[in-house]
């Protein structure tokens, strides 16, 4: 798999890489990724010159050779020189693929997320989280255009797309034109981190404040979250993990913490009286799995991949209709039952996105696709 993204930490689709290693881990003893000079450590930025060779590389270079190093009995990695920052530059300039040539001429690769490279003669996998800068531009900072383009040409020439969600797999299938056997859920493993043994920031306390965590994109619905809390009017504060000073309020019980170790996380998590998330648009809603796997109740959105995703184990409330939020609020701020029956369905529906399910469907998709790659050239 790609090497790249597991050295970011913080991210879904990190939490996603990393849950994609352990699998590969499980599955082959030496598992390979694909790394260059720049994963695992922070480049200053380019400077001019460096751009512009990088610029006439990537106009000039359609293939690229990977040399195989074997770090240990249970470590080895193909490694590019400048590969994914290259692969970018290309594709911007030419809409087309990097080319990787590999010292094996079979092999297969799951690349965590859409990046514009393939490895030639092998079995090319991509996961394509969600499309939904294509669907909804206006909720994220993506380039739209730019992305739709890198999409098409992964689906044009990949061997098999992955995704997250059938919520997601649906959304590919109709945006992007592919046949439906083309796509596959696999969902995620979650794992949450053992919860951080600490005291909690004033004036929290245990299981009487809400908790929400997420970026401030328009997406994830935070500012039509904060005024459905002012008209709720419970007295639990609302605590916004991520950038979100700007909507700090006191008196109205609304505070912000940066974002926080995943240690520290789970620990704010496991004290809420309720994750709240009802956002606008998910491939998955990885917090809201969490929370139920750390026995935490949740409210979130009653469409798209997180109403998939909860289940009847959470309340579910319409993203786009402050009523709606703010109605849900007070249920769990008064409702006792319904947080101790949320925490225990949450706690069961959580148990579906286990690391052995994950690797199972993995192991099940990637020994079809290898066996047809095989036939294929026989």
């Amino acid at each position: 798999m790609d090497g790249r993204i597991i050295a970011q930490p913080g991210s879904g689709i990190a939490t996603y890489a990393a849950a994609l290693h352990r699998a590969h881990k499980q599955l082959t003893e030496t598992p390979l990724l694909l790394k260059d000079d720049s994963c695992g450590s922070e480049a200053p930025p380019p400077t001019h010159k460096e751009r512009t060779i990088r610029w006439l590389r990537g106009l000039m270079t359609a293939s690229i050779h990977a040399n195989f190093k074997k770090i240990s009995s249970r470590e080895a990695i193909l490694h590019a020189p400048d590969i994914y920052r290259l692969a970018q530059v290309r594709f911007r300039q030419t809409r087309n693929m990097l080319s990787v040539q590999a010292p094996r001429p079979k092999g297969l690769i799951h690349w965590s997320l859409p990046v514009p490279i393939r490895i030639a003669g092998w079995v090319n996998i991509y996961t394509i989280h969600d499309v939904i800068p294509l669907i909804n531009a206006e909720l994220t900072p993506m380039n739209s255009q730019r992305h739709r383009a890198l999409l098409e040409k992964i689906v044009k020439t990949g061997d098999h797309i992955v995704t997250v969600t059938n919520s997601a797999k649906q959304s590919i299938i109709n945006v992007l034109g592919c046949p439906p056997d083309a796509v596959s859920n696999c969902s995620i493993a979650v794992t949450p981190a053992e919860p951080e043994r600490c005291h909690l920031p004033q004036p929290l306390l245990p299981g009487r404040y809400f908790i929400f965590i997420g970026s401030s994109e328009r997406r994830k619905n935070v500012s039509r979250l904060v005024s459905a809390y002012k008209t709720a009017r419970t007295s639990l504060p609302l605590v916004l993990v991520g950038p979100h000073a700007s909507y700090v309020d006191p008196a109205a019980g609304i505070w912000n913490l940066p974002f926080q170790s995943a240690e520290r996380l789970s620990a704010l998590i496991t004290n809420a009286r309720a994750l709240v998330f009802p956002s606008l648009a998910e491939g998955f809603g990885l917090p809201i799995v969490e929370a139920m796997a750390l026995g935490t109740a949740v409210l979130t959105s009653n469409e798209g991949a997180l109403a998939e995703v909860a289940e009847d184990a959470a309340v579910l409330a319409d993203p786009r209709d402050e009523a709606s939020i703010a109605e849900r609020l007070r249920m769990l701020a008064h409702g006792d039952d319904l947080v101790r029956s949320l925490e225990e369905r949450g706690r069961s529906r959580a148990a579906n996105f286990s690391a052995d399910n994950f690797t199972k469907k993995l192991s099940q998709l990637y020994q079809e696709l290898f066996s047809k790659s095989t036939m294929d050239h026989v």
